[in-house]
């Protein structure tokens, strides 16, 4: 069995694949497989592919599909992954070097079940902007605090087994299908390791959620995505910290993808499907922690004083 499966589902970037594909080259003393899922690509990315595949045919494995979105994709390159461990990239990103063999090797030496690690914003001007997946206010992850870093699938290993216990699937053709699926890693994983060091360049796109330059009505895929994430935690133990997640990402993070295009009105249906959800969220113990100028935002949310809450985003930068 190979240490790692890396699956990396690939759609029409043709610009960047060549630097992703050649990180993963330079990675050294890992035994891996690279899955890469083609996910109906119409530009030149395919070729690219293929010529990788021909030139190191004992590394990289082609899978050619139907487009079915970044999720399906993923799902697709999963369901044929072999390692003990597993990871994703996505194909417009690309490692540090040595990435790989830094988070086997703590794996390895913690008997780590999931490895989280930070990553560097990588912008068109070649500048890099580092970045901790643990909010400031926690200073270290346990399986309560994981919930609170970033929910992306990429900043991530896993061991595979507990990826199949956990029946991981990702949402087909939604966006945050990452947040739907990899807060339910901390069910499965007994031993949780945070590796402080940033492994991968996260490439900043115009196209992507934050950077739309006009609002689309997909922002309000998060209310499914996040109610997956939900109904993945009934019952259990970790009902606060799910109940801070929602506000913090359907409430506080959506707040600023729709009012930065003056849709009020729409993002009243992720407060509404919050409130509804968790009636007594002012009680919650994370919330409560937090500063006066965040609970102050939060509440102009609630009552509905939007204008208000554009005067405090102004005011706090």
């Amino acid at each position: 069995m190979k240490k790692l499966s890396l699956v990396v589902p690939v759609y029409n970037v043709e610009a960047y694949l060549r630097e992703c594909l050649d990180s993963v080259l330079s990675q050294k003393n890992v035994e891996m497989e690279v899955i890469l899922v083609n996910d109906g690509s119409t530009d030149g990315s395919k070729l690219i592919l293929e010529e990788y595949v021909s030139r190191y045919p004992e590394l990289f494995i082609l899978v050619d599909k139907q487009n079915g979105g970044l999720g399906d994709a993923r799902n697709c390159g999963a369901a044929l992954a072999k390692g003990e461990y597993l990871a994703f990239l996505d194909s417009d990103d690309f490692y540090e070097p040595d990435a790989l063999s830094k988070l086997i090797e703590i794996a390895d030496e913690k008997q780590a079940d999931l490895v989280v690690f930070d990553y560097y914003q990588y912008f068109s001007d070649h500048q890099k902007q580092f970045h901790s997946v643990l909010p400031k206010a926690f200073e270290n992850m346990t399986h309560k605090t994981y919930l609170f870093a970033d929910p992306c699938a990429w900043n991530k290993l896993i061991r595979r087994s507990c990826y199949e216990a956990n029946q991981t699937m990702f949402p087909e053709r939604i966006w945050y299908e990452d947040l739907a699926t990899t807060p339910a890693y901390v069910k499965v994983c007994k031993q949780i390791v945070y590796y402080r060091e940033p492994l991968v360049n996260y490439r900043q796109r115009g196209d992507s959620i934050t950077s739309l330059d006009k609002f689309s009505r997909r922002t309000l895929e998060i209310i499914p995505a996040i109610q997956r994430t939900i109904d993945a935690f009934q019952n259990s133990e970790y009902e606060k910290e799910i109940e801070y997640l929602t506000l913090f990402q359907l409430c506080y993070v959506s707040s600023f993808r729709f009012m930065k295009f003056n849709e009020e009105k729409i993002f009243v249906q992720c407060l509404n499907v919050f409130k509804d959800t968790f009636p007594n969220w002012q009680h919650n113990a994370y919330y409560r922690a937090k500063p006066f100028a965040f609970r102050l935002y939060c509440e102009s949310l609630m009552k509905g004083h939007f204008t208000f809450a554009k005067l405090l985003i102004k005011l706090r930068g």
